[in-house]
Protein backbone atom coordinates (compact mmCIF):
# COMPACT_ATOMS: atom_id res chain seq x y z
CA UNK A 1 0.00 0.00 0.00
CA UNK A 2 1.37 3.61 -0.61
CA UNK A 3 1.20 6.51 0.67
CA UNK A 4 -1.51 7.94 -1.33
CA UNK A 5 -3.63 4.63 -1.82
CA UNK A 6 -4.09 4.93 2.13
CA UNK A 7 -4.99 8.40 1.92
CA UNK A 8 -7.26 7.89 -1.03
CA UNK A 9 -9.03 4.87 1.24
CA UNK A 10 -9.74 7.39 4.31
CA UNK A 11 -11.37 9.90 1.78
CA UNK A 12 -13.29 8.14 0.15
CA UNK A 13 -14.65 6.15 3.72
CA UNK A 14 -15.39 9.90 4.63
CA UNK A 15 -13.03 9.58 7.96
CA UNK A 16 -10.98 12.08 9.82
CA UNK A 17 -7.51 11.22 10.42
CA UNK A 18 -8.16 10.45 14.18
CA UNK A 19 -11.25 8.28 13.46
CA UNK A 20 -9.37 6.06 10.75
CA UNK A 21 -6.74 5.52 12.87
CA UNK A 22 -9.12 4.91 15.74
CA UNK A 23 -10.57 2.26 13.36
CA UNK A 24 -7.52 0.94 12.16
CA UNK A 25 -5.75 0.71 15.88
CA UNK A 26 -3.14 3.20 14.95
CA UNK A 27 -2.23 6.55 16.29
CA UNK A 28 -3.37 9.61 14.34
CA UNK A 29 0.51 10.58 14.36
CA UNK A 30 1.20 7.51 13.03
CA UNK A 31 -1.51 7.35 10.41
CA UNK A 32 -0.02 10.97 9.33
CA UNK A 33 3.41 9.65 9.36
CA UNK A 34 2.26 6.96 6.79
CA UNK A 35 0.26 9.06 4.42
CA UNK A 36 3.05 11.56 3.97
CA UNK A 37 5.34 9.05 3.54
CA UNK A 38 7.78 9.72 5.76
CA UNK A 39 7.52 6.36 7.08
CA UNK A 40 6.60 2.63 5.30
CA UNK A 41 3.02 1.12 5.96
CA UNK A 42 3.43 -1.61 8.00
CA UNK A 43 1.11 -4.67 6.10
CA UNK A 44 -0.89 -5.22 9.49
CA UNK A 45 -1.68 -1.74 8.43
CA UNK A 46 -2.81 -2.60 5.17
CA UNK A 47 -4.91 -5.31 5.88
CA UNK A 48 -6.79 -3.41 8.80
CA UNK A 49 -7.39 -0.88 5.92
CA UNK A 50 -8.31 -3.49 3.52
CA UNK A 51 -10.98 -5.36 6.60
CA UNK A 52 -12.73 -2.02 7.51
CA UNK A 53 -13.17 -1.49 3.85
CA UNK A 54 -14.90 -4.62 3.03
CA UNK A 55 -16.98 -3.59 6.39
CA UNK A 56 -15.66 -7.09 8.35
CA UNK A 57 -16.50 -7.67 11.75
CA UNK A 58 -13.66 -7.38 14.64
CA UNK A 59 -11.23 -10.85 14.78
CA UNK A 60 -12.69 -12.84 17.10
CA UNK A 61 -15.87 -11.42 17.21
CA UNK A 62 -19.01 -13.51 17.01
CA UNK A 63 -20.83 -11.37 14.37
Amino acid sequence: MTPEELKNWRRRMKLSQAKAAEMIGCSRRGLQQWESGKTEIPKSIALAVAAVAFDLPPYGSKA
